[in-house]
Formats: structure tokens, sequence, C-alpha cells
């Protein structure tokens, strides 16, 4: 059982490291609509807003395009099944449950009593 979360401490380095990163990248990429704006005379903007981007090639998906958008649209989806399955070792720590009242009966006896008063106290507003 884990007694303290001291040895998760790196979590908290490498999530700051990992949002500082990602906010460098969302500005990259509006510096380069920008860019693709100013030099290329495009409407990069406008195709981010409305999601049609006039070209005057004709532009068509290749067999890489295609695998390379599979692969991670799996990567996705494998991803979003592993953090909902009970199994998963980011969310089941391996705690057990604390049982209270046989730890501190004072404590449970203090607890379920609050719980009455306040029980009484709604009751009686209605």
């Amino acid at each position: 059982m884990l007694e303290n979360y001291s040895s998760f401490a790196w979590i908290k380095d490498a999530h700051k490291m990992l949002a500082n990163a990602l906010l460098a990248i969302a500005c990259l990429h509006i510096c380069g609509a920008f860019l693709d704006c100013v030099l290329n005379k495009a409407a990069a903007f406008k195709s981010m807003i409305n999601g049609y981007k006039n070209s005057y090639k004709n532009v068509e998906l290749h067999k890489f395009h295609r695998l390379f958008s599979a692969f991670w649209l799996l990567v996705i989806l494998l991803s979003a099944f592993y953090l909902l399955s009970p199994k998963n070792t980011l969310f089941a720590l391996g705690l057990q449950p604390t049982y209270y009242k046989a730890q501190n009966s004072y404590f449970t006896h203090e607890c379920r009593a609050v719980s009455y008063a306040l029980f009484a106290f709604y009751a009686n507003k209605r």
C-alpha cells in the first residue's frame, strides 16, 4: 500500500514540461499560419475556421497519408480504451479501502452524528 505520493513528484514536472511544449507548438502553428497567409497569400486563418482551403492544385491523399492518419486514430482509440479500463495502472494504484470504523470508532460516531444533524436540518427547511 502506498503511504505517500512522494514517489510521483516527477509527474508534476513532466506535466509542466509537456504543457509548456504544447503551448510552444500552438504558438509555432499560429505563426506558421500567419507566414503562410503573408508569403503565399493563402487564406490559412479562414480555412482553420471553416475547414475548407482553396487550392490551385488538385490535392489527393496518398496511401502514406491514409496510413498515417489511420495509425494515429488507432493510437487515440487504444489510449482511450486503456485509460477507461479498470486495470489501468495510472488510476488503479493498488490502494486498499480504509475502514475508519475499525481504526477509530469515535471518528465514525462523530461523522454519523454530523450527517444525521445535517439531514434533520435540511429536512426541516422543506
